[in-house]
């Protein structure tokens, strides 16, 4: 509630704007548009800014809140259908994406961190120093996920903590509504 607090005086002094209120469709977009100053994001919008905006920017490690510092992270993953009628080739796909030549490809062009030590290595992603900070957030970063519920919870807290942002409700009636709402979903989808 706290840090919720803090964020409600930063958005009521115009301080913090989404990029939908500026007429952005992304925090990325709002960014190399230039329209924003600053913005957090993860390192899949680096090459974005280097190569479509030519954006001149900096990346810093997550400023600390009350001495700690803190920060999110989230994994995608590749798997296979258990029910595939197709499973050689969905084998071959996954071999194919996960292979040292293509995942490299890939975190160059998408600005995602390897799941492979070894293709991190090769990539010399530590040399980077932009994409070492993004590295680095591993050791104080809380992970994005949490079974199959995630989704729920994420949507459920977007239905209501903006309408307190905008002074339409309180923060806690909100994130009581919001733990209420995920809550029911949560057991109804049981």
């Amino acid at each position: 509630m706290k840090n919720l607090e803090l964020y409600k005086d930063l958005v009521a002094t115009g301080a913090v704007v989404t990029p939908q209120e500026i007429g952005q469709g992304d925090n990325g977009t709002a960014f190399g548009a230039g329209k924003i100053a600053m913005m957090e994001e993860g390192n899949w919008t680096y090459p974005v800014q280097q190569e479509q905006y030519k954006t001149d920017f900096t990346v810093l490690p997550m400023l600390s809140y009350e001495g700690k510092q803190g920060g999110m992270i989230f994994t995608v993953g590749w798997g296979e259908y258990v029910n595939s009628k197709v499973k050689p080739l969905a084998n071959a796909w996954l071999k194919y994406v996960t292979s040292e030549k293509v995942m490299e490809q890939y975190i160059k062009t998408t600005g995602t961190l390897p799941s492979r030590p070894d293709v991190a290595e090769a990539a010399k992603l530590t040399d980077n120093a932009d994409l070492n900070v993004h590295l680095e957030a591993n050791d104080y970063s809380t992970v994005w996920q949490d079974g199959t519920t995630l989704p729920t919870v994420n949507t459920s807290y977007q239905n209501f903590v903006g309408k307190a942002m905008k002074g339409e409700t309180s923060l806690k009636a909100a994130m009581t509504q919001a733990d209420d709402q995920a809550n029911a979903a949560i057991e109804k989808s049981k």
